[in-house]
């Protein structure tokens, strides 16, 4: 019965994701997707550079990068539903790993106390797959077509995890290296695809609180190696390499908040995880939350001191009960490289793909309480109707993400004047009024719309920017000086946001193609403090540095003060974009030897080729290069 129930339970799963189709591409998509011509692969060849395009993250996530190339070289095209389709596949994946690692605890729980009854495990771990394959707090997660980064982490995670149950136990030497072979893999593979992967030993803690038996001398012996190898060892060098430096400092030069109000303000953004796990509604999830509050003190909001007790009683109703300890421990490990020190940004669904199971198991485990003072009849309608107010949730959810126009009407009758609706009303205007320049209408609906925005809040210079490129591109509009001066002065005292580079990228690359008519003293007045900002990433620093060397290159044909920033953009970050400019510049300018030797420089330590292939992607249009490259 419950394998029939195990199939029942993914053809819902798989009707109700269904319903997102054809769907379409938003925020962070269009930089790692739409926009990057990298992934385009059309021969075998070239997946290994789009492998090695992508720049999120500390390792660059090759395995995902890699995956959106595959998704173009099978299709041929790149259309939302194309890389839904993979997405909810992948889920699909996830949900049959998880499946087998509850299965494969359960097992271990019997052999280890068989006075408990099998069958009634087997049925708890039914609920909490149910519970989690139909959850709508993963609809983001599987339908926005970038965070399959996250899928694949979990993937990966999951298949750890069931290495690591099956390393715990083997009796054997070949079986224990066997299985924690595949655990190391599982780890390499999960860092690649997200480095929030090397949470998996920590997952593997908070499964040992559940499984381990004191008596146990060999399995103990074992145990104390693998975590002192996977947990403690890795765990105090992670530790001295953030705290021992500057880098906490500079990472928080150019975010919008303080290292101590992102600690706080995360304690009520965990709780309103817990709230959007434990009892999901449509009107909990907004996938925007950019104007989500920031904790300034303890009282400032009052629900911070009380979040923070909250997490406090969790933690001692951890000490109490082992397997509340389990379910909490797993949320919060699950929490630590996305929801404490590093300035990310506030509030994102998809950081509880896996966490939510252990919030899911504290959920279980209040439904065995409850049995104990209601028939069994009652209970099954019970846990049938929760599990169904989930898919049903979930299929409103992914219903709202079949279509933009869709998706914009729920946010407006959701959260109606809000700063998130008026971020996504004033985005879609004004890339309208960029593809539509003729229209007239669109272009004041675009200029009212990001005004509008900037008035409900100003941390952001976003809208200002985008009303200065519109009045660039129009012929008939004239650019108000006013306007720039705002923004010399916003660049001046506060932090470089991303949102604000991406517009200030896009105004130049617009300078560029000779779509935007801003003089050359203008541009100086808004780069200006931009360059000299204190509070600006490197990586955003680099990029913008790019970006104006093109500019002082092909559109001013000021050689030199192009080459220098090429220099500078290289010097900040260095990237295969960049270096390949600062090489093509130095070569179009008859500088072939030091062209010629900072190539060199580049591939002498490329013992598997994949710089040279990335590298004659790049110098295909330039064969002298190409042919040093070879």
């Amino acid at each position: 019965m419950r394998y029939i129930s195990f199939f029942v339970i993914l053809t819902i799963s798989i009707s109700i994701y269904s319903a997102s189709f054809p769907g379409f591409f938003i925020h962070d998509d269009f930089p790692n997707i739409v926009n990057k011509t990298q992934i385009q692969a059309n021969e075998i060849g070239e997946l290994a550079a789009a492998a090695l395009s992508n720049d999120s993250g500390l390792l660059k996530r090759p395995i995902s990068a890699l995956s959106f190339a595959l998704n173009y070289f099978i299709f041929k095209t790149i259309e939302p539903w194309h890389f839904k389709l993979v997405n909810i596949a992948i889920h699909l994946c996830n949900s049959l790993l998880l499946w087998l690692l509850l299965n494969q605890i359960i097992y271990q729980l019997e052999t280890k106390n068989r006075a408990h009854q099998p069958q009634q495990y087997h049925w708890f771990v039914l609920i909490i797959f149910a519970l989690w394959v139909l959850h709508p707090i993963h609809h983001s997660t599987v339908l926005y077509s970038v965070q399959r980064m996250v899928l694949f982490s979990a993937l990966f995670t999951l298949t750890g995890l069931f290495c690591y149950l099956k390393f715990r136990t083997s009796t054997t030497l070949k079986s224990a290296a066997l299985y924690l072979f595949g655990f190391i893999t599982s780890l390499v593979l999960g860092l690649f695809s997200k480095e929030n992967a090397a949470l998996l030993p920590l997952y593997c803690l908070a499964l040992e609180i559940l499984l381990y038996k004191g008596d146990e001398s060999r399995v103990n012996s074992k145990l104390t190696i693998f975590f002192t190898l996977f947990v403690v060892i890795p765990g105090i060098t992670a530790l001295y390499l953030v705290f021992s430096g500057d880098y906490l400092n500079l990472a928080y030069g150019s975010s919008l908040f303080s290292l101590e109000e992102r600690l706080l303000t995360e304690t009520r953004v965990l709780f309103l995880y817990l709230q959007q796990i434990i009892l999901p509604s449509t009107e909990l999830f907004r996938f925007i939350y950019v104007d989500f509050p920031l904790s300034q003190s303890l009282t400032n909001p009052w629900t911070t001191a009380a979040a923070i007790l909250g997490l406090l009683a969790l933690l001692v109703s951890g000490l109490l009960n082992r397997y509340i300890a389990v379910g909490v421990l797993f949320f919060l490990f699950g929490h630590l490289l996305e929801s404490t020190i590093f300035p990310l940004e506030l509030v994102y669904e998809h950081r509880n793909y896996l966490p939510s199971l252990g919030i899911l198991f504290l959920v279980l485990l209040g439904l065995i309480k409850i049995k104990q003072f209601l028939s069994k009849k009652i209970c099954v309608v019970i846990v049938g109707m929760y599990i169904g107010l989930n898919g049903f949730t979930l299929l409103s959810m992914v219903s709202v993400w079949s279509d933009y126009d869709i998706y914009l009407n729920y946010l407006n009758q959701t959260y109606p004047n809000t700063y998130a609706t008026q971020y996504k009303l004033a985005s879609i205007y004004y890339n309208q009024a960029i593809v539509e320049e003729d229209s007239d209408k669109l272009y004041q609906q675009a200029i009212n719309e990001n005004t509008i925005l900037y008035a409900i809040n100003n941390s952001s210079i976003t809208p200002l920017l985008r009303i200065l490129k519109l009045q660039s591109q129009f012929e008939d509009q004239k650019i108000d000086e006013q306007i720039i001066a705002d923004v010399r002065r916003f660049f001046t005292f506060n932090p470089i946001r991303a949102t604000d580079a991406t517009t200030l990228i896009e105004m130049l690359k617009c300078q560029i193609e000779q779509l935007c008519q801003f003089t050359a003293g203008q541009v100086q007045t808004i780069f200006e403090p931009v360059l000299s900002s204190q509070k600006i990433s490197a990586k955003v620093k680099s990029i913008i540095l790019f970006e104006l060397s093109r500019y002082f290159y092909y559109s001013l044909q000021n050689y030199q003060n192009a080459l220098q920033l090429a220099f500078e953009s290289v010097s900040v970050q260095q990237k295969p974009e960049n270096t390949a400019l600062l090489i093509s510049m130095l070569y179009q300018l008859n500088q072939k030897t030091a062209a010629i030797t900072q190539l060199d420089n580049i591939l002498q330590d490329d013992y598997f080729g994949i710089k040279r292939q990335l590298y004659r992607q790049l110098f295909k249009d330039i064969p002298e290069l190409y042919d040093q490259i070879n």
